[in-house]
């Protein structure tokens, strides 16, 4: 969590030129402060003129305090709130007139990175929403946000209290869930696929829970050379996305 405590745990702060700009643009954001260099307020002032948003105005050295060392303020920071949650019947609503649809589940997927980097993936490749538990997941968080490059605030992040359950809806609402695991003779194809998908990824370490693997449709695996033994799972998620994504043109 790269941000210092504050006196009240609903505060959170967004830094980076791009994820500030896109949490501004989210009407489901809170906004309570923008802190900005004079420099650079001027440089995008014509973007905010829409925008109510408090400003104060600080140096680079001061944003820099604000956070730990060494993050990437690039001279502006919004401190807002985490966003209402987002239920699994919100993103079923949201989707239920699409012909195709893809999810991805993240089983105890614990690395802020890596959940940034994938919830980025899943925007370029024009996912419906990402899943995850809620126990043993990290929460909304200003490092997720800075690695997801600003797509958080544009596609739907659901966490849910179980996750055995919520593939058992996906499947009654016509989801084939495939399940991403080295440890199959499976390839991931076309032929498996079907118009709606969930992918599931497990943890960095151990993989999918055998309850979670136990109710996958398939259990399918990347297919790599002997050069490396795996994929970082942001990685083999956005390679999975991709294939879907191109599998959706077809429709």
């Amino acid at each position: 969590m790269q941000q210092k405590k504050t006196k009240s745990n609903s505060n959170l702060f967004i830094y980076g030129k791009h994820p500030v700009l896109c949490a501004l643009k989210n009407p489901r954001r809170n906004l309570k402060n923008l802190y900005i260099t004079k420099n650079l307020f001027q440089e995008i002032s014509h973007l905010l003129n829409q925008i109510k948003v408090n400003v104060i105005f600080r140096d680079s050295h001061e944003l820099s305090m604000m956070l730990i060392k060494d993050a990437n303020h690039q001279n502006i920071i919004l401190e807002t709130s985490p966003l209402k949650p987002i239920h699994l019947e919100d993103i079923l609503n949201q989707v239920s007139n699409k012909e195709t649809s893809c999810l991805i589940i993240l089983d105890q997927v614990t690395d802020p990175h890596n959940i940034g980097a994938i919830i980025r993936s899943a925007a370029a490749f024009n996912l419906d929403g990402v899943i995850l538990p809620e126990n043993n997941s990290p929460k909304e968080s200003n490092t997720i946000i800075k690695t997801s490059a600003g797509t958080f605030e544009k596609l739907p992040v659901a966490y849910v209290t179980n996750l055995v359950q919520t593939i058992k809806t996906l499947k009654e609402e016509g989801y084939w869930i495939i399940g991403l695991d080295g440890n199959t003779e499976t390839l991931l194809e076309k032929k498996i696929f079907s118009q709606k998908i969930a992918f599931v990824m497990g943890s960095e370490d151990t993989g999918m829970r055998k309850l979670t693997r136990e109710n996958c449709d398939y259990i399918a695996k990347i297919d790599i050379s002997s050069n490396a033994e795996s994929l970082n799972v942001s990685n083999a998620a956005a390679i999975a996305m991709y294939e879907y994504y191109r599998y959706a043109l077809l429709f």
